[in-house]
């Protein structure tokens, strides 16, 4: 422990205790011994005291202990997506944040402390930072949509106690949807706390979605008009492609049981035309959506539709 002055040239006031404890000297002659010594040691203090707190007099502690705060991005792209953490040897993000975790929890030292924050649209402390054992927690929680890597690291840069060297470790995909991670994370520099980022590796198999949908932003009354879907796939897929035109299924496979029309998908990106034809309306609203013919070809159903619109211009009046 150490002692600090922040404007230390206050501390000439001291000086000034000399000349006052002369003239206390002389004025309180009729005084006992006692109580005289006692009045000048009094206001040597107090002019001690004062000098010190303009001073801006602080003790300084140095602490070895640490505190480590994991924040960890559990929106759907990492948790639906990713694999595992880029430089653990591991198939599933589960397994590897679970092997990471377990790793730091080990290697800390006795002081030392560790906490936890998972986040999507919006952060949540799941542990604040403890010497304890470290609790598991499943990754099936949904807070919020979106992913908010600002809010997560101000978030926990109020969990951290006093006394303790702070650091966050970050573990994300790194794509946000909203807020500024960087500005956070200089803000988060600038009050002495470091952002490490453990990096999420993604190899993502068996996953096709719908990449984009074209269609001639106008078109002539009962025209027909030629819809272009974009669907990338990662491997060789069989599947069904459908179109609901105004809510309403279209038959595109004429004298057949099936609605849709069978495609197959090469990796990569593939474009499928479909040939339409419109109504008698202003407004046309279609939505292509992909079924795959296994279920172990498309983990994730929710890309597989998109939606899109063409006008038809009213009729002319003389």
């Amino acid at each position: 422990m150490g002692l600090s002055f922040a404007n230390p040239w206050w501390l000439v006031l001291v000086a000034l205790a000399i000349p006052l404890a002369a003239l206390a000297w002389r004025s309180f002659s009729a005084m006992t011994a006692w109580r005289m010594w006692s009045a000048i040691a009094m206001r040597v203090i107090l002019i001690a005291l004062i000098a010190s707190m303009l001073a801006g007099a602080s003790s300084v502690r140095t602490s070895d202990r640490l505190a480590v705060i994991a924040v960890i991005d559990i929106s759907d792209s990492t948790r639906e997506l990713a694999s595992a953490f880029a430089d653990l040897p591991a198939d599933r993000w589960e397994t590897s944040l679970d092997q990471w975790l377990t790793e730091t929890s080990a290697d800390r030292g006795p002081d030392d402390l560790l906490g936890l924050v998972v986040f999507d649209g919006a952060p949540l402390a799941i542990s604040t930072p403890t010497a304890g054992a470290f609790d598991r927690f499943a990754l099936d929680a949904r807070i919020a949509d979106g992913t908010d890597l600002e809010a997560a690291i101000r978030y926990t840069q109020a969990l951290f106690p006093p006394g303790a060297k702070r650091r966050i470790v970050l573990a994300s995909d790194g794509n946000q949807t909203a807020g500024d991670a960087l500005a956070a994370a200089r803000s988060a520099a600038a009050a002495g706390i470091p952002v490490d980022v453990l990096p999420v590796d993604y190899r993502v198999r068996g996953e096709v979605m719908i990449e984009s949908v074209d269609l001639p932003p106008r078109a002539a009354r009962e025209a027909t008009v030629a819809l272009r879907v974009a669907l990338r796939s990662t491997d060789f897929t069989r599947g069904t492609l459908e179109l609901r035109y105004e809510d309403e299924p279209i038959n595109l496979s004429p004298g057949s049981e099936a609605l849709g029309v069978p495609v197959e998908l090469e990796p990569g990106l593939n474009i499928v035309t479909v040939n339409v034809d419109l109504q008698d309306r202003a407004v046309h609203r279609f939505e292509p959506v992909f079924f795959a013919e296994s279920a172990d070809a498309d983990r994730i159903a929710r890309n597989n539709r998109a939606e899109t619109f063409t006008i038809t211009p009213g009729r002319g009046r003389a």
